[in-house]
């Protein structure tokens, strides 16, 4: 799930299926692996402790379709 962005290039995405990964290092480790880049969210807060990952709203659309029928493939698995 993620919140709309309020004027800001990037969102967060919490991890919804958090009992399949340890934490969003994992989360994001795995994904590289299917060919998305995405930064943990913890490291954007200071408890370190969020289920989340952070994308960017910078690449074109067709960067941004296919890092996102990446990511709903991975999540399927």
């Amino acid at each position: 799930s993620v919140s709309p962005p309020k004027g800001a290039f990037y969102a967060f995405v919490k991890i919804e299926k958090q009992g399949r990964w340890k934490n969003d290092w994992q989360f994001v480790r795995e994904l590289l692996k299917e060919g998305v880049c995405v930064p943990p969210g913890s490291g954007f807060t200071s408890d370190g402790h969020t289920m989340a990952f952070r994308i960017v709203f910078l690449p074109t659309l067709d960067q941004l379709n296919s890092a996102f029928d990446k990511i709903g493939a991975f999540m399927k698995k």
